[in-house]
């Protein structure tokens, strides 16, 4: 962990096993940088335990549309698995306040997010807790609850801009946006953006 930012991976493009880090407990707070305040992933396999990220940012330094996630940024061919992990008074400049999920044509993410808590978080832009950029990324929620997180444009919850959620037994509550629902948001190329609700979600 360096002194930018709590966490950064860079393995070979299209490969996903090149690159795999381990993170169990503990808590990962006051780090910033542009692309994942505090976790920033891209082309590896990142699985977090019981972790604390709070009070992380990520600030909007140019035109970079992968610029994002206060707490965490998964660009290019990432498999990210997170349990247990609470993200807290994370900021983003740019989209996500506390997950930014952005892959590519070639480059698909799957971020998977169990039991996870992700509050008070903040985006600048959109999705206050969590964006997700690309038709192929792929994010599942299960077991978790968003709440009270904030975007000064679209969704205080996820914003889907493209790409495929899944929520299973989710709780998203009390979040907020300026320009549109407070919950989740899809677009604006709703023909490349999926969200799957499952039993138990509560929107």
């Amino acid at each position: 962990i360096d002194a930018t930012t709590g966490l950064w991976t860079e393995g070979a493009p299209n490969d996903a096993g090149d690159i795999a880090y381990n993170l169990s407990g503990g808590v990962i707070t006051g780090f910033n940088h542009r692309q994942g305040g505090a976790i920033s992933a891209y082309n590896g396999s990142v699985t977090v335990f019981g972790v604390n990220i709070c009070g992380n940012t990520a600030p909007k330094t140019g035109s970079n549309y992968y610029e994002g996630g206060g707490a965490v940024n998964a660009t290019g061919n990432v498999t990210a698995k997170l349990y247990n992990v609470t993200m807290s008074g994370n900021a983003s400049g740019n989209d996500g306040g506390a997950v930014m999920v952005a892959g590519s044509s070639t480059e698909p993410n799957t971020f998977t997010m169990i039991g996870c808590t992700l509050e008070y978080n903040k985006a600048e832009y959109n999705g206050g807790a969590i964006f997700t950029f690309h038709k192929n990324d792929k994010v599942t929620l299960e077991d978790c609850i968003i709440r009270k997180n904030t975007a000064n444009r679209e969704a205080g919850g996820i914003n889907i801009y493209q790409g495929n959620v899944t929520l299973e037994n989710s709780t998203l509550t009390q979040n907020t946006a300026s320009s549109t629902v407070g919950g989740v948001y899809i677009g604006p190329s709703i023909s490349n953006a999926t969200l799957t609700v499952n039993r138990g979600t509560r929107i």
